[in-house]
């Protein structure tokens, strides 16, 4: 790792639509933290969709999940991918063992949500984890999605055909 930071930095956030969402402020908090590294997300088949266009330093989305018997196959292929990534650093956004286990030897810093009391927010664990590993303190951002212009005018056309504005 550079004294300025790591160059490729690898996120694990494996859920739904409103799991990866909740992800969102800590990955800009990381892209503005990190203004040189190049990041990646481990994730489900949902990432791509939800997160295309969030930032072009969301470089790659490599896709996993845990279903049986898939998983038992795709696990080991997808580890000697990632090894092969040369990740400096791992956000861990996953409080399963399993996703430890799986990243395990991926990346020299490990980085991963702590056990909390059940009144801290996800989403505070979550921005926890990055602000810790910062060498400057960033914003604590809002959950936000891209939305493209065509996306807008769809959603424009769509409410004025049911008359509204």
């Amino acid at each position: 790792m550079t004294p300025a930071g790591p160059k490729r930095v690898l996120a694990v956030r494996v859920g739904r639509g409103g799991d990866l969402v909740m992800i969102t402020p800590a990955l800009r908090m990381l892209l503005d933290g990190l203004p040189g590294a190049e990041l990646d997300l481990l994730t489900s088949a949902e990432g791509p969709r939800i997160l295309r266009g969030f930032d072009p330093r969301l470089a790659r989305f490599h896709v996993y999940h845990r279903r049986f018997p898939g998983s038992l196959f795709l696990r080991p292929r997808l580890r000697a991918a990632l090894r092969r990534e040369g990740y400096e650093r791992i956000y861990l956004f996953e409080s399963h063992p399993h996703y430890r286990a799986l990243v395990e030897g991926v990346a020299p810093e490990v980085h991963a949500l702590a056990v909390a009391p059940p009144e801290r927010h996800y989403c505070d664990r979550c921005l926890d984890v990055v602000e810790s590993t910062l060498q400057r303190p960033q914003p604590r951002g809002w959950i936000s999605l891209p939305v493209t212009e065509t996306a807008r005018a769809a959603a424009s056309d769509y409410l004025a055909a049911h008359g509204l504005a």
